[in-house]
Formats: structure tokens, sequence, C-alpha cells
């Protein structure tokens, strides 16, 4: 039997303390289900508010000064995770900041060995295998510079079209499996992988050196990548037995590549391994006692495969006319801009440095903040404040004196920052402090269609009238002549905000409101995005905070035609030209002349052709002179997947768990913890398990990444965290910030700590504006035209290549393999032996 249901509407604010809340509940009459009919009806709802110790604290994974100077080596490796968990949503979460902590430190002495006094030095290495455990951990080091500089960001969907900036520390990416997918724009595979293993993009010459080492090639995988053809979106999938055949001819042609990884640091201690005795952390992986190496024992494998899918079209958000790039960029500053922490971690200046023998301060951190201050400060963007006191220390060190008084626009503003998260904050610090506030906006033009699609009349809003629940106070009517406008809020995307405004607003079902979103990407050659005012109707909550602190508005614009097979769901909006919606809120102050306290807002509406609008001047009916749009451009895609396993091929780990052949998931990663997926049955949004974690790369942030990274003299690995001198400090305390910060706080610490500034790449994606797909960044040619599309190539087979490499854990190797012969070989006698080697 099909169970009814009904949709529901949920509007309140509950109290900020612990305990019991009764909010009312409206279920709205229009749902059916089979014979049963709902009518508007009210129920009442007990609610339980949340403690601040039932939401994540990035705070609680900062090691401390202890626990940096003295690791507990058995504790690192192990998991704190119990079966009663997830039982309740608080455990979880500190056990997740636990398991988090642990991953910061022992990221870090992956990088930085510490290697207590006790250990047992490693066995002699030759210069080829010194050489070799360089290479490796620099790889990892640059990686980390990468996700820092070029934004992680991650989906809790597979493969979703919204992305949201990483909130976990970055050392956690890869501590707890999964794969971060790469795109790159503009940029070779090869050129890439260079950057990462020798700093220098041509360094290796892949067409007639084969693969460089400590990569050695493997023969399959199980995943891969693909591109879809109507957005040009990578995205993963999970290989299975029908696709043997393309995964040996991939791992013929050397898209499957690996490097082992001393994980946990040369030297130092290894968790517990049944009947091994101590054990101690090889160069490549391999543990060593002194008896020497187990070689049957490899714990922590790099995975990186790439793909190169030639010259394609892709959309892109490109500018039209001569906007200045500073300005409307600045609408993309939440996910993509430079950021910093709010005051309560801005506050450990990068002066001073928790080191693993104490506090210090000095040259070496003097020197590396002196390089931020000589260059003009760009706007960083403040994440949400923790505490009123944070924004109050805030706005009193920028000036903000009507701000600092602690008045009722201080508590308004700090509403609006982490309660409904409808406005952002930026500052910088030179040639003087300042301080500024954003908000994200949506025009919604929304059209008739006649039997041939063509639009006859557009949906306006005349007027709101605020009706205040006191007998005293009278209705105030505004008249404001525009577009349906939503405001965004910063954690949800635009599709989000489309589909539940408008099933608040018009009382349409969740299905037309989908069907809404659908229609408004059916039109994407028509978005666009530009700079606005405020709407006094629609911002009046806002309010005013005087000249120490403006507020200003990016809207981001989308079409959307009803046609008449559309009627059916849009039935109450398209059945009168006039017509008012209504909506409670809990304070109309900033409304006209409407007294503080809650009320009612009643809109007037009615459907007009495109000339009357025209002649009413409809706000947000077309863009400004000034305005970026999507375009199709033409480029070439190549992607690089990569992710750490448990061991190498055939290998067990630290936790007597083999890498078989069927590839079986296990239950904890190569540093001993706990998958996402058990994060995400316990409550909490992680990253999904395929195409969870991705970043984007063009040529301008692939330009910044040079430039970075050859700034930085990478610290041998040979020597652990043995300091030599200023710069190896420097560097040392650097990636232990960078190892601890979220996508909000890392820019603060690479523009403070290093001078390096994160580039707007990818700027539309996200839950920032458009969906991940279009991308951003692209300006057009000097005289205001885009560039003419090009038809995407239809050949997605990269140009074969000769790769020559040694593999160090077989004695197999090839040359010279050609397309010819893979299909030769796939379709002879050779295809059996490549199925039983897989």
């Amino acid at each position: 039997a099909r169970r009814p249901s009904a949709s529901a509407e949920f509007r309140g604010r509950v109290p900020t303390s612990s305990g019991e809340a009764e909010v009312e509940l409206t279920l709205c009459g229009s749902g059916s289900a089979g014979a049963v009919r709902f009518a508007s009806t009210s129920l009442k709802l007990f609610m339980t508010v949340l403690d601040a110790n039932h939401v994540f604290n990035l705070a609680l994974c900062r090691p401390s000064l202890r626990e940096w100077a003295v690791p507990q080596w058995r504790e690192l490796w192990r998991s704190p995770w119990q079966d009663g968990d997830l039982e309740r949503r608080e455990q979880v979460l500190e056990t997740m900041a636990d398991e988090m902590k642990r991953d910061v430190q022992l990221v870090w002495q992956t990088l930085f060995p510490q290697r207590p006094l006790n250990s047992l030095p490693p066995p002699p290495m030759s210069t080829e295998d010194r050489a070799l455990l360089n290479s490796r951990v620099n790889f990892l080091k640059r990686l980390l510079f990468c996700l820092a500089i070029c934004r992680l960001n991650f989906c809790t969907e597979q493969n979703s079209a919204t992305f949201r900036p990483w909130p976990y520390p970055l050392a956690s990416a890869i501590c707890h499996g999964g794969r971060i997918l790469i795109r790159l724009d503009g940029v070779k595979w090869r050129d890439f992988i260079n950057l990462l293993l020798f700093g220098d993009p041509g360094w290796h010459d892949w067409e007639v050196d084969g693969v460089p080492l400590p990569f050695v090639p493997r023969w399959a995988a199980s995943h891969a990548v693909r591109l879809k053809g109507n957005t040009s979106q990578p995205y993963e999938v999970k290989m299975t037995k029908r696709h043997t055949r393309r995964n040996i001819a991939d791992g013929l042609l050397s898209h499957h590549l690996g490097m082992p990884l001393p994980l946990g640091g040369l030297g130092n201690p290894c968790p517990e391994v049944a009947n091994q005795g101590e054990l101690f952390v090889g160069p490549a992986g391999t543990p060593y006692s002194a008896t020497g190496y187990v070689k049957d024992i490899q714990n922590g494998h790099l995975y990186l495969r790439w793909d190169d899918f030639g010259v394609t079209s892709f959309p892109v958000l490109a500018r039209v006319s001569g906007t200045d790039d500073a300005g409307i960029r600045s609408a993309f500053a939440e996910s993509s801009g430079p950021k910093t922490p709010a005051h309560d971690q801005s506050t450990r200046s990068c002066k001073t440095f928790t080191t693993a023998t104490g506090t210090g301060t000095g040259s070496a951190s003097t020197a590396i903040c002196s390089r931020a201050v000589e260059q003009r400060s760009p706007w960083l963007q403040v994440s949400a404040c923790r505490s009123k006191q944070d924004l109050y220390i805030l706005v009193e060190e920028h000036g903000c004196k009507e701000l600092a008084s602690r008045g009722p626009g201080f508590e308004r503003l700090y509403g609006h920052l982490t309660d409904e998260r409808e406005l952002s904050m930026q500052y910088r610090e030179s040639p003087h402090k300042q301080l500024r506030c954003k908000g994200v906006l949506i025009h919604l033009l929304i059209y008739t269609g006649d039997e041939d699609g063509e639009a006859t009349k557009i949906l306006v809003h005349l007027a709101a009238t605020a009706m205040p629940n006191s007998d005293s106070a009278q209705p105030c009517r505004l008249e404001d002549v525009r577009v349906p406008t939503i405001i965004r809020r910063r954690h949800e995307s635009w599709a989000t905000s489309v589909s539940l405004w408008c099933q608040n607003h018009f009382k349409i079902s969740p299905a037309a409101a989908e069907r809404m979103v659908e229609c408004c990407r059916a039109r994407e050659d028509e978005m666009c995005a530009y700079q606005c005012d405020g709407s006094r109707t629609v911002c009046y909550h806002h309010g005013n905070y005087g000249d120490d602190l403006k507020i200003g508005y990016e809207a981001y614009c989308f079409k959307v035609t009803l046609s008449k097979k559309d009627r059916s769901h849009f039935e109450s909006l398209l059945m009168k030209d006039d017509f008012e919606t209504s909506e409670q809120v809990l304070n109309l102050q900033g409304f006209g002349d409407c007294p503080s306290g809650p009320g009612q807002i009643v809109r007037e509406w009615a459907w007009m052709s495109e000339e009357d609008a025209e002649r009413l001047e409809v706000v947000g009916l077309h863009p400004p002179k000034d305005f970026y749009k999507i375009a199709r451009h033409s480029d070439s895609i190549s992607t690089v997947l990569i992710g750490i396993e448990g061991s190498a091929p055939g290998k067990r780990n630290f936790f007597s768990k083999r890498h078989g052949v069927r590839a079986k998931s296990q239950e904890l990663s190569a540093f001993g913890k706990r998958k996402w997926r058990d994060y995400r049955a316990g409550g909490q949004e992680v990253p999904a398990d395929i195409g969870g974690m991705h970043m984007s790369v063009d040529k301008e942030a692939f330009k910044v990444l040079q430039e970075a990274i050859a700034k930085q003299n990478l610290h041998l690995a040979e020597r652990g965290s043995v300091l030599t001198g200023d710069q190896e400090r420097e560097e040392m305390e650097l990636f232990r910030e960078l190892l601890q910060a979220s996508d909000e706080t890392v820019g603060h610490v690479l523009w403070n700590c290093a001078g390096l500034p994160r580039p707007e790449v990818q700027t539309a994606g996200g839950s920032q504006t458009f969906d991940a797909h279009v991308r951003g960044g692209r300006l057009p040619t000097p005289s205001g035209e885009f560039p003419a599309t090009q038809t995407p190539s239809t050949d997605k087979t990269p140009k074969s290549r000769c790769f020559q490499a040694i593999d160090t854990t077989s004695t197999s190797s090839f040359s010279h393999v050609t397309n010819a012969q893979v299909k030769k070989r796939l379709d002879g006698s050779e295809t059996t032996a490549s199925k039983k080697s897989l």
C-alpha cells in the first residue's frame, strides 16, 4: 500500500539554551496521496536544542603543546571509535575531533619525523634510497600545498554538482579513505605531476623517459574518472568486472600509478603488529626491526590515476564589458577568496608559533610575516564568529565605533553572521584597517510561455505591506517594483535557495519547486551575475551600520519559462493575474517605520507583459552594463585522481589487512582511522564515498602554485625534525598551521605566514552561485566579445605514449606500448593472462 505523505512548512526561532522548545508546524493543504487528502492544519512539535558540544568545533582538533612535544605513538595509530558512538551525536563529534587531532599529528610526523630517543635507527640507505625517500615526502608536502592554495571542496552526495568548502583540518582529507579528484583546465597532467614530484613542471619528459620514480605503474585499479558530455564535468566511477578490458588497457598505458609512502615518519614507532615485536617505519612504508625489514608488510600506498580528455567545450563565467574584476569577484569570496579565521583564531599571530619544545618568537617567524606586510593586503574573508566577544574585538580593532558600543545593531549583525548566515564579513589591514559586509541575492525572472514556448508575461513584485502583531502599530506599505528576489544563505546552494523559497512563498509542492530549478538550468546561457543594491522589502532586516561598515550585494540572475505542459505544477501561481502571498516574520524592525516585534508581510504580485515591466522600470529585469555571464569556452581538460590506500597491492598493512585482487574496502584507513562512511552513519556531513572530494586547477592557479612551491626550499625528510636553520623552522611551523587549518582559515595562514595569495579559481562553482561545472576566472576578449564556441572533441582517448619504468615490487617491465598493441593483447591470447594477473 502507498503510504500517504504531506509537505510541511516550519518557520521560527528556538532558544539558544538547552532544553525543549515548543514550535508550530503547518501542513500544506495541497498535499495528497492516493485517496487521502490533507487539509491545512497545525501540529505541535517538540524540539531539543543542541548544546555547543553537539556541533563540530575545529579548535578541538588542535593538538596541545604537550601533545606536540611528547607524542603518544600507540595512541596516534589507534582509533578512539567505539561501537556505541553511533547512539549519541555528541559522542560521534567527540570521537571525530579526537581522530582528526591525531590526523594532524600523524601527517606532521610523516613530513618531519621526530624519532624518539629509544627508536631503532633505520638500516643504512644508499644514495638512491635517500633520494627516493625525499621525493616521496616532498610530493606529499607539495600536494598539501596544492590543497591549501587551490581550495579543497567536498560534496555529501555521490558526484554531486554542489560543492562546499572543506570544514575539517586539511590533514584529515587524506586520512579517512576516499580520493581527491583534481580537475586541470588548460594544464597538462604531466606538468602538474612534475610540479608535485620535482617542483618544476618541465623537469621530466614522460614521453622519452617514461614513468619517473618513485612512481611505479600498476596493472589495474578500483576507480576511474569519466567526463559528462553536456557539462564537461569529471566524475568518479567504481570499476567492476565488466570494466576489466578497459581497466587493463588503462594499466598498459600507465594510467594507474602507485607510490609507497613512509606514513608515520621514517624511524618512528609503528602500531602493534601481531607476532612481529617492536617495528619502526621504513623509508618506503615497509617496517623494520632489529632483524631487518619485514617485507610482507607495507603500510601507506599513494594511488594516482591520470586522464587526458583532450580539448573540449565547457561553460565558464565570463565578463561582459569593462567590469572591474575585484568588484564582481568579491561575490565569490566566501568559497574561493582568501579567508581568515575569526578573531579567536587570528589572535594566534604568525609571530608566535607553538613548537615541539615551547612557544618561540624571533627572526624566523618575523621573516615570514614581514613578506605579507610589504604588499597591499587583499580583502580576507572572516569565518563565522564563534562568540559575540570575537565580533566585538574585530569591529573595535577596525574602528567601527557604532558597532563597538554593543547596541541593537551589534546584536542584529551577529545574528545575520551566525544564525541566519545571510551576510559575510571581509577585512583588510592595509593601507588602513577596513571592514565590509557582503550579501548574495538571487533575481528570479519567471515567464509564462505560449504553445510555442515564447515568453508572454513576467511575474513582478509590486509592493509589500508589513502588519505588526501589536494592536497599537499601524500597517506599513512600501512599493518595491522588482523581480522576485531571494536572499541566499552562505550554507545553501542556489538550487536549494530557489526551491525552498518557492515552496514557502508560492505554496507549491517540492516536485514543482524542483521543476522550477530544472527550468533555471535549461536556460543556463542566460544566467548572469552582477553587483546590485539591496531591496527595502527583502533586505530591510539587515539594517544600516554607519559609514564604518558598508553592506554590498551581488545578484545572480536566473530565468525560468513556465511552458504550457508545466502549468499543472504551478496552477496556484498561474491562476490569477494579480495575487498576494503572506509570510510570518519574527522582527519587522527596519521595514519602513514598523516597530520591533513579530508580524506578517503581505506581498503583492502581478503578471504583466515585458513592455509594461519596461515602463515600470522593474528592478532586476535587465542586468547592468557590466556583468558576468555563462559562455562556452574550449580548452584542454585533464584529471588526476589521488588517494592513499592501506598498502601496496599484495601486501599487508599495519592492521593485518591485505590489499587483495578484490580491492575490498577495509574498516580502517592507512592511518588507522575510521572511514568517512562511519561518520556519515553518525549523522555528520562528510565527503561521499565516490566523487566526494574535488579540487580545480586552472592556468592562473597553476601559476600561483608554481610560485608558491618555488619559494619553499623543502626540508630533506631523511633529516627528520632536526633543525639546521631558520628556513627549516619556518617550514615546519608553516606546515603545522596548514595541517590544522580548514578552508576558512587556511587563507589566513598562507597570506600571513608565507605571503602566499589564493587564486580565484572555479569562482562560480559549488555552493556559492552556479553549479560546480561552471568554471570561473575566464575573461572575454578586450572587445567584450566572447570566444566562439568550438565543437567538443569526439576523441576522448589520449594519444598513445611510450613509457618505460622499473617496478620495484616485481620483475615485470614494459616499454613502447601503443594502442594497437593494447588491442592485440586484449583480443588475442594475452587476455586470459591479463585477467589472471588482475
